[in-house]
């Protein structure tokens, strides 16, 4: 029987809810692409190309599937069938408001390691790391 969790899950990618099991918590960072030119008369001018964010979600000890996880939202299956996709995938991220945000993201990289086996399903440390889409002028 899944847990009920008291916020809702906070991730998801492609429309699957990805589990709270084991999941750190998720570091957000800005990627600034900035130029900047020197003047003739001493000054510098700044011009901001590009403002995006870039997303890194670990997991230390998630099982292998939804039908194992405790709350029954994706677990390492799911993970990896959304981590070998070559196109762009939404993520949306749901804070403890109930305030959805919603960004189109390219997965830079995903790295699994097996760390256990226990009553019938293996547990796995897994990290994603998320780039959000956007164009360079």
């Amino acid at each position: 029987m899944p847990v009920t969790f008291m916020y809702p899950n906070l991730v998801t990618l492609n429309g699957v809810a990805l589990t709270d099991e084991g999941r750190q918590p998720l570091h957000e960072d800005l990627d600034k692409r900035i130029i900047e030119i020197d003047l003739a008369s001493g000054g510098k001018k700044r011009f901001i190309k590009y403002i995006g964010h870039k997303w890194t979600i670990d997991w230390v000890n998630v099982s292998e599937n939804a039908a194992h996880t405790v709350d029954g939202k994706g677990g390492r299956d799911e993970i990896y069938t959304i981590a070998q996709l070559q196109t762009p995938i939404t993520l949306a991220i749901t804070d403890g408001l109930n305030i959805t945000r919603t960004y189109t993201v390219w997965i830079e990289s995903h790295y699994e390691e097996y760390t256990m086996r226990r009553k019938g399903t293996h547990y796995y440390k897994i990290e994603l790391q998320l780039t959000e889409q956007g164009t360079v002028s």
